[in-house]
Formats: structure tokens, C-alpha cells, sequence
């Protein structure tokens, strides 16, 4: 009789102790369960040697504005896949504005009724940037050493966003809204393409912001290889600096390799007329 009992009760922890481990996992969530509102998330089990499950039964949770969790999305489903919060607003945020969220999964394997440990998840309301694509120059027809730049922006969190373009040696600092949600097609003016330039892209809500740069290096900055005037007859090349002030004379292209870093004016001649003048940037 105690044999029986014993078997019984054997039976009904190997089931509880074999699956202990059994984790609730999702890629876009880290490991110390931070993720975003604005997000799709897919959950799963994870544990080793997990038999085939019956059913499953998954519960998604928020924590509402008087401190309770309320149910917001359940699957029966092997993969439980949440949708994106809908208003924020609705749900109490903490100090930094995330939201206080609970997964739960219920299951059963061989008719025993089991449980993951609940995932305790912290959901940011800051709007974030999720791709920048389709970066283009486009050269200005009139001035060849301009360009404007085209680009899409995909975003969460945010009705519009600022665009910053800054230019090396330049004070001032251009600011664009762009008044589209989700994805924004964005065109900036004019940039030298001599200089280093960046563009600041900014969202912002209240409760943060994200933000993401473009670089964009000097586009003709190769150096004194791109002035090899002399293969095309001229007689001789005078260099200026930016300013106009004289600095040397040289027959040959290759003559000017000692010129320091900087932006400079190239003038060719030809029987002692000038011919044509072009900038010139030695990085």
C-alpha cells in the first residue's frame, strides 16, 4: 500500500521537477525584459528535452492607471504574438515612463496541467527609430560641388520628426519637420560637398526621445589625383588658398604633394591665361 502511494506521489512531481527550467522567450525583449510599446512581440517556451505540449493558454497583461494588471491579449497558440499598445495613456507609467507588463503561459503535457514562470516586462513609451533607407545625393544642376540629400525614415512613438543639418566650418545648424507618421520621406537643402556634413534625425514625445545620425564625408576629398589638369595640355597650374592669396606655381600636378591639409583653389593655364579654376580639398 505505501508502495502505491508512494508511486502516486513520485508521479505527480517528476512532471513539476523535469520541466522547472522552462523559461517564457522573446527575441525583441532583453534579457532584463525591457521592449517597446511600440513593438510586435513573439513569445515561446524554452526548456530542455520539452515533451509535446496538449494546450496552451497565454495571457498578456498591463498594469492599468490604478495599479491592477488587466488582460489585453490571450492565444492558444504555441507562438503567443502581441500587437503594438494602442494608447499608452490608458496604463500606468513608471518613473521613466515604461509601462509594467506580465506574460503568463498555461499548459498541459500528458493531461497534467502545468506553468511557466510569468515574464515580467518593462515596455518603454520613448518613440525609437527602427531603419533609416533610400539615402540618396542628388547634385545640385547649377553648383556641381552641392547635393541635397533624400532619405526615408521609419519611426514609432511620434506624429513627425526634426531633421538637423550641420556643416563643417559653418555656425549654423538648418532645422526640417517633416509632419509624417511611421514613415517619413525626408529631403534636406543644399550641403557642400567639400565639407564633412551631418544629419540629426530627432523624434520626440513626452516621454523621451531617440535620435540617429548621418555622416557624410567629403565627397571630392581624394586628393591631388583628381587634378591631373596637366594630361589635358595645359601649360602649368597656380594654386590659391580659399581666400584667393597666392600660394605656388607648379608644372606638374604631382609638384603639389606638399601642400598641407585644407581646402584650396586650383587655377590651369594655358599661354598664360587661365584657363579654368576648380576647388581643390587635400584631406
Amino acid at each position: 500500500m505505501r508502495k502505491n502511494i508512494l508511486s502516486t506521489i513520485l508521479f505527480t512531481l517528476v512532471p513539476v521537477l523535469a520541466f522547472a527550467n522552462t523559461a517564457i522567450v522573446c527575441d525583441n525583449i532583453e534579457n532584463d525584459g525591457t521592449g517597446s510599446v511600440y513593438a510586435v512581440h513573439t513569445y515561446s517556451l524554452s526548456a530542455e528535452n520539452l515533451p509535446e505540449i496538449d494546450n496552451y493558454n497565454w495571457t498578456f497583461k498591463l498594469k492599468d492607471t490604478s495599479g491592477n494588471y488587466v488582460e489585453i491579449e490571450t492565444s492558444s497558440q504555441p507562438k503567443f504574438t502581441t500587437k503594438p499598445v494602442d494608447n499608452t495613456d490608458n496604463y500606468a507609467h513608471t518613473a521613466t515612463g515604461d509601462l509594467s507588463g506580465l506574460v503568463e503561459c498555461r499548459y498541459t503535457i500528458n493531461g497534467e496541467p502545468q506553468s511557466a514562470p510569468s515574464l515580467n516586462i518593462s515596455l518603454s513609451a520613448e518613440p525609437y527609430i527602427s531603419a533609416i533607407t533610400d539615402i540618396n545625393r542628388v547634385w545640385d544642376e547649377k553648383d556641381p560641388d552641392y547635393f541635397y540629400l533624400t532619405f526615408n525614415v521609419h519611426y514609432y512613438g511620434a506624429n513627425r520628426l526634426d531633421i538637423f543639418v550641420e556643416e563643417e566650418f559653418s555656425s549654423v545648424r538648418r532645422l526640417i519637420g517633416v509632419n509624417e507618421s511611421l514613415l517619413a520621406h525626408v529631403k534636406t537643402g543644399l550641403i557642400n560637398s567639400l565639407y564633412y556634413a551631418w544629419v540629426d534625425i530627432l523624434v520626440q514625445n513626452k516621454y523621451g526621445s531617440a535620435q540617429e545620425t548621418i555622416e557624410l564625408e567629403p565627397y571630392n576629398s581624394s586628393g591631388i589625383s583628381n587634378c591631373t589638369v596637366s594630361e589635358n595640355g595645359y601649360d602649368d597650374i597656380t594654386i590659391y588658398d580659399i581666400n584667393g592669396a597666392f600660394i605656388k606655381k607648379a608644372a606638374n600636378p604631382y609638384l603639389l604633394k606638399d601642400l598641407k591639409k585644407g581646402l584650396y583653389i586650383v587655377q590651369t593655364n594655358k599661354d598664360g591665361k587661365p584657363v579654368k579654376r576648380e576647388k581643390l580639398l587635400i584631406k
